[in-house]
């Protein structure tokens, strides 16, 4: 066990339980007390404590933290309150809420029309040459070999033809160098 009150990492803190109306709902002098008593991750106290997330329905804090406030008289920051869509025990979203997304505002004939503007846009894109865009744009490099003279349309044409991998042949192409005792380059280059 860690010494009580120390705020260095690996040292165990002092942490207080909070409802949502700001009342203290219990006082632990160390966080595994917390654990036992409501029979959650430790990591979800912690996590409430830095962040201000809501864990088992109650909002947590390191005994340093809360003793501020409380002595500031600053009540108000202790309130919370809680999400009606999530569950008070895990706070997950419960089954069948609306989260209110971008796409479900929509209804059913904007989001045809919004799809139909999508893919027009994305066949002009993928139909203009001089845009990078697309999955069916030619990146493929004429290379040659200067070894036997042969001129090959892509690297893969010339790793099928000449069984070395393709990623040998680019880098000798690149670096100027000899690859299985070949040398390539790109033509136009």
């Amino acid at each position: 066990m860690g010494i009580k009150g120390y705020k260095y990492p690996g040292k165990q803190h002092s942490v207080v339980a909070v409802n949502p109306d700001g009342t203290v709902a219990g006082y632990f002098d160390f966080i595994k007390d917390a654990v036992e008593k409501y029979g959650m991750d430790r990591h979800s106290i912690t996590d409430s404590c830095k962040r201000g997330t809501i864990c088992r329905g109650l909002r947590w804090w390191y005994e340093e933290d809360f003793r501020k406030i409380y002595m500031s008289q600053d009540f108000d920051k202790l309130k919370y309150t809680l999400d009606p869509n999530r569950d008070r025990m895990t706070y997950h979203f419960k089954k069948g809420h609306k989260l209110g997304n971008g796409w479900s505002k929509f209804t059913e004939e904007q989001k045809q029309k919004i799809k139909c503007a999508v893919g027009k846009t994305a066949k002009r894109l993928n139909e203009d040459g001089s845009k990078n865009f697309g999955r069916f744009l030619d990146k493929r490099k004429p290379i040659i070999c200067i070894t036997t003279g042969k001129e090959f349309s892509s690297i893969k044409e010339c790793a099928e033809h000449t069984s070395i991998a393709a990623n040998q042949i680019c880098m000798a192409a690149k670096r100027g160098g000899t690859t299985h005792g070949l040398r390539f380059q790109y033509v136009g280059v």
